[in-house]
């Protein structure tokens, strides 16, 4: 019965979990379509800055992909830090190899 309760527990957070990022990448996609590219820069600082599980998994990809795009922009010095914070979030050698080159 407590393995029955933990299960729906999990679930349940996993669909509010779920829901809250369709918010978040619909709003993302709005502030991209409308050339509000400060709000969508906060926008992403406050998805780095979020405790929850399921974007923590995500936090070297986003570091890494910020990173990249500030090379292609000419942001040597944010790229950088960027580029340090996915080093720092790799789990497998490999990841750590992608993010010094």
């Amino acid at each position: 019965m407590a393995v029955l309760l933990v299960a729906f527990g999990l679930l349940v957070w996993f669909i509010a979990d779920l829901r809250y990022d369709r918010k978040w990448s619909r709003r993302r996609a709005e502030l991209g379509a409308q050339n509000r590219w400060k709000e969508l820069n906060a926008h992403f600082e406050a998805h780095l800055a979020s405790r929850r599980p399921l974007l923590r998994l995500a936090r070297y990809e986003t570091h890494q992909a910020a990173g990249r795009a500030y090379l292609s922009l000419g942001g040597n010095e944010a790229a950088l830090a960027e580029l340090q914070a996915a080093a720092q979030l790799a789990l497998h050698p490999l990841e750590k190899h992608a993010t010094n080159y």
